[in-house]
């Protein structure tokens, strides 16, 4: 269990792959993501996920009240759907 987080946690300075986990937070998610700071690098293996990269102090806290899990994209069959494809 302690690797699977290891491995699943997402990093400071790593791409996040954020999964939404209900309709609502799929809706939502494009707006919470709109911050100066985040960098959106494309959609996620998961359908309505979304691979991004940076973000401020608290940002992941603030995605898990609105129902989004944070993952770290690195992981292995959590990056990005297709290589090199931006939404």
């Amino acid at each position: 269990m302690t690797a699977l987080a290891f491995v699943a946690l997402p990093r400071s300075g790593d791409p996040v792959a954020l999964v939404p986990l209900n309709a609502e937070a799929a809706r939502r998610l494009p707006q919470l993501i709109k911050a100066p700071e985040t960098l959106l690098l494309a959609h996620g293996t998961l359908e309505g996920s979304l691979i991004v990269q940076g973000g401020t102090p608290g940002f992941l806290e603030v995605l898990r009240s609105h129902g989004v899990l944070a993952i770290n994209a690195t992981a292995p069959g959590c990056g990005p759907a297709k290589a090199g494809v931006t939404p």
